[in-house]
């Protein structure tokens, strides 16, 4: 029976990210959302997704002054999960090579062309995320792959990787070009994918709907 008194899931849309995926996403697992440009608008919600697929140079150029770290901060201080796919992801971190600009700042770190250290242009496809390191199975971690294969496959599309130097970050990795990846970020009540959960079917459709209920 679905819960009545559920708050939907955020989502920030920002000029140049691509909202369609997601929300369709959304509808097929029958999960209520709530989309505005104005990212205070949407604090009084549980969690916020911040979605992928767009530019960093055009965020910068229209969004940089209506979402702040700081408004991040205060969000997820009190209770709030925000969470970050792929350039969405790429957002929380201090420096974007793709904007030459810095970013919000929330994770130490910067975004970096993929052809720097994997040889590749482009990472599109579907990879294997690495569960070896079990230390990284706390409670969201495992809730959020709750009923997924670990051999499930997500679908990943960038040009641009996160250079993660925020010491308090968990991460699972996937391999990219028989090197290690950082796909999915976690740091208290902030929360990145590299890969698109959007566009990653039947598991992806599950990862999501773990996320929303969790």
């Amino acid at each position: 029976m679905e819960d009545s008194n559920k708050k939907p899931v955020g989502i920030y849309k920002y000029k140049s990210c691509n909202l369609f995926s997601l929300t369709n996403a959304l509808d097929l697992i029958s999960e209520k959302y709530f989309v505005s440009e104005d990212f205070s608008e949407l604090t009084h919600l549980k969690k916020i997704i911040l979605p992928g697929i767009g530019n960093m140079t055009s965020f910068n150029k229209s969004n940089s002054k209506e979402i702040t770290s700081k408004k991040i901060k205060t969000y997820t201080e009190n209770g709030g999960m925000v969470y970050g796919i792929c350039l969405g992801l790429q957002l929380l971190l201090d420096f974007s090579e793709e904007a030459n600009a810095n970013t919000l700042g929330v994770i130490k770190g910067k975004s970096i062309l993929l052809k720097k250290e994997f040889d590749i242009n482009l990472n599109v496809g579907f990879h294997k995320l690495d569960f070896t390191n079990k230390k990284l199975k706390n409670n969201l971690i495992k809730n959020l792959f709750k009923e997924i294969d670990e051999n499930a496959r997500f679908y990943f599309l960038h040009k641009y990787y996160c250079k993660i130097e925020d010491k308090g970050i968990q991460t699972i990795n996937a391999k990219i070009s028989g090197k290690s990846l950082p796909s999915l970020l976690m740091k208290e009540n902030i929360l990145g994918t590299q890969f698109h959960p959007e566009l990653s079917k039947k598991n992806g459709l599950k990862f999501l709907s773990n996320f929303c209920n969790y």
